[in-house]
């Protein structure tokens, strides 16, 4: 009998769910400039978070692409290039 968890979702289809849901090649390249762009804002370098991150994406259709954008919006936004920043976003 399958396990339930609390919720009475099926807990072993668990595991295949988390490997469909794995990211991409693509995804998994986009994490490490992303977090590395994310700590060049924390230190006030907006222009060395702008050098971090990988070219704008095709599409915005993964979390990862996602947060490429959003991490650029917020650097050309301390840079004050307001207009850019907007459409990053």
């Amino acid at each position: 009998m399958p396990r339930q968890s609390a919720v009475g979702t099926d807990a072993e289809a668990l595991p295949s769910y988390v490997a469909r849901r794995a990211p991409s090649r693509e995804e998994a390249g986009i994490r490490e400039p992303v977090a590395r762009a994310r700590v060049a804002l924390a230190e006030k370098k907006a222009e060395a978070a702008l050098a971090e991150l990988p070219p704008q994406p095709a599409t915005r259709d993964t979390v990862a692409t996602i947060r490429v954008e959003a991490t650029r919006g917020a650097a050309l936004r301390a840079l004050r290039r307001h207009e850019e920043s907007a459409a990053a976003v």
